[in-house]
């Protein structure tokens, strides 16, 4: 039997930035994760090729079985202007839902001071593998298969 589940980064749990952040708040991180892999494959993308999710506050009260004050906090703990900068909400207008961003780099291995090699980078279905290190597709322009490792040196 099968279960779907959420991927979550283990820099999440082990790295010293992440330490201050609800265990809530990282398991709502996994899900917008899980989301905007939804959203790269359905080709959602705004005008730089970034992908981008719709995951209003009524939903994290559902998923999450939460009250909106609770969803509003975790949403602002993982933002960049309130909080340790997993995301970035861009307002879309009135009664309409932020656009949200997944800085999914702020996870990877360029806050462990790690610089792989110069390597290609594999889609393996929801995230790329660069030799022993996770990337989670930011932009659509790396959903191309053998894209450039976003942290190999550049040629000059």
């Amino acid at each position: 039997m099968q279960f779907p589940f959420f991927r979550i980064p283990s820099q999440l749990v082990s790295h010293l930035r992440f330490k201050g952040l609800s265990a809530d708040a990282k398991l709502l991180y996994g899900m917008l994760l899980n989301r905007m892999s939804l959203s790269a494959k359905n080709g959602w993308h705004d005008d730089t090729g970034r992908v981008y999710i719709y995951y209003t506050a009524k939903e994290v009260c559902a998923a999450i079985d939460c009250d909106r004050n609770k969803a509003m906090r975790l949403l602002a703990e993982l933002d960049t202007g309130k909080g340790i900068g997993l995301i970035e909400r861009v307002k879309q207008g009135q009664s309409k839902p932020d656009r949200i961003f997944c800085q999914a780099d702020r996870c990877s291995g360029r806050y462990r001071g790690i610089q792989p090699r110069h390597c290609r980078v594999q889609f393996t279905g929801r995230f790329f593998r660069c030799k022993e290190q996770v990337y989670f597709p930011n932009s659509v322009a790396a959903l191309r298969t053998g894209a450039a490792c976003a942290y190999a040196p550049k040629a000059v």
